[in-house]
């Protein structure tokens, strides 16, 4: 039972790490578009 429950938290952990990175690279896409019409 606790080895299923830390499965679960590293899962958890992992996904929202994957997600914070979209959201990195979503940003930086965007501003980079920014700044191509900026230009």
């Amino acid at each position: 039972m606790g080895y299923y429950l830390n499965q679960q938290t590293t899962l958890n952990k992992t996904s929202r790490t994957i997600s914070k990175h979209q959201r990195i690279k979503y940003e930086l896409e965007l501003y980079s578009y920014r700044a191509f019409f900026i230009q």
